[in-house]
């Protein structure tokens, strides 16, 4: 058989090969499968986009991650949302344990008994920080100027309930009140507590590295008994005799219809060390 070739063809054939030499490297290693949302129990904040990004780089090329933001009823939304969510996505719950000891109260043990868990990350070591202005170095000195300032005001990120729980064990130890005002962004944390809108706050060395460094906050007490490289000098709250402890974690599920190959990257990918508190 004779083939004859004009010299459009020639052209068409060699504009196709290079269309397809040209197309970008990740077009052939990402795969074609419906994105994560990666389901927070909370509002966004500067903790949620530091998981985020975490689990972005640890499975770039494989999966796309797209975070969503459920706070409603203490973070019972974010269950119901994973468990009847109709979006054609696969769904990651982001959880810390006050939300799973929640399920039972909410008669939603069922639902959440079917999601299947991935990994749990120990959440970052949380500490009370005071105003470098303020005559406190240490917790002993925060508590005698506390009791004689009722309504305080503690800031802290997010508005989970791991700060309202421990403003209510601050409390209890200060003889007053504490006013919990949540931000999303640890340095408007900084800003309100040098402006004096804030009294104390409650967070992690991480996410206060910067003002800590700059000698804006001092850290006081911190909440967590196990060792930190950031707070070791600190005294916890165990060693002050006082009941206040959170040793939380991140936990995180997948709803029970998303593929095995998802959920072994996903395992994969949260298996490696993080800051996900």
């Amino acid at each position: 058989m004779t083939h004859f070739f004009t010299r459009r063809s020639v052209l068409g054939h060699a504009a196709a090969s290079l269309a397809l030499i040209s197309q970008p490297l990740n077009a052939s290693v990402r795969p074609q499968t419906q994105p994560v949302k990666l389901i927070f129990s909370r509002h966004e904040d500067d903790s949620t986009l530091r998981i985020t990004r975490w689990i972005q780089d640890a499975t770039v090329d494989r999966l796309t991650i797209q975070p969503s933001y459920k706070p409603g009823g203490s973070g019972l939304q974010a269950l119901r949302e994973i468990t009847t969510g109709r979006d054609p996505v696969h769904r990651l719950l982001v959880a810390d344990n006050g939300l799973v000891a929640l399920t039972d109260k909410a008669d939603l043990a069922r639902e959440f008994s079917a999601l299947a868990p991935i990994a749990s990350q120990p959440a970052a070591d949380m500490a009370l920080f005071a105003s470098y202005r303020k005559p406190i170095t240490r917790f002993e000195d925060y508590r005698e100027w506390a009791q004689d300032r009722p309504n305080l005001k503690l800031g802290g990120l997010g508005t989970g309930l791991a700060p309202a729980r421990l403003a209510a064990a601050l409390d209890r130890e200060t003889k007053t009140l504490h006013q919990y005002v949540p931000s999303n962004s640890a340095r408007k944390l900084g800003e309100m507590l040098r402006c004096g809108h804030l009294d104390a706050i409650v967070g992690t060395a991480e996410e206060h590295e910067a003002s800590i460094a700059s000698g804006l906050l001092r850290p006081l007490l911190r909440f967590t008994d196990r060792p930190s490289p950031t707070l070791g000098q600190v005294p916890t709250a165990s060693e002050l005799c006082m009941p206040i402890r959170y040793d939380d974690t991140t936990n995180f599920f997948a709803a029970s219809n998303v593929p095995e190959n998802i959920i072994a990257v996903l395992r994969s990918a949260l298996a490696s060390p993080a800051q996900a508190g």
